[in-house]
């Protein structure tokens, strides 16, 4: 039940579905509402979601678990053909991430940091691939006694 906010084929069904929410949001809070509880109870009998980007949220971190999953990291690639969405939505939380780090205002939450952390979510993605490529020299090192790696290698 996502209507979105702007749907052409039904823009009267659109503008409804976000005065529900809205009128949802005022009840919750303690506001006077034009929403009555046996209205929420239908709606929610069919599936109506009334904080559509925290589900949306939910859902693109279902997806990185999945990928997690498949290939054992977390780090998606910034093009990444097979799911552009995932890719764009991992980039927003590490650019949500800095912002908060900064003291700027963020849509990131200290659960969601949480929840990434607890997946293996890497926040500075270069630095992590500076230090994994560093321990690899020092094992090249190791094993060679020098840190003239060929380009072949």
């Amino acid at each position: 039940c996502d209507v979105p906010r702007s749907f052409p084929e039904n823009q009267k069904l659109s503008n409804w579905v976000s005065y529900q929410r809205k009128e949802y949001r005022k009840k919750k809070n303690g506001e006077p509402s034009q929403i009555t509880d046996d209205r929420v109870r239908r709606l929610e009998e069919i599936g109506f979601r009334w904080e559509v980007q925290a589900s949306a949220w939910d859902d693109m971190f279902s997806q990185l678990v999945l990928f997690e999953s498949q290939h054992k990291h977390c780090d998606v690639p910034r093009s990444f053909p097979e799911n552009q969405k995932l890719s764009n939505w991992v980039s927003y939380q590490r650019k949500e991430y800095r912002k908060k780090k900064n003291g700027e205002p963020s849509q990131i939450t200290d659960d969601r940091v949480r929840r990434l952390e607890e997946i293996g979510f890497r926040w500075e993605v270069q630095a992590s691939a500076w230090d994994d490529m560093f321990s690899q020299l020092v094992l090249f090192e190791s094993q060679h006694k020098h840190c003239d790696v060929p380009r072949s290698f």
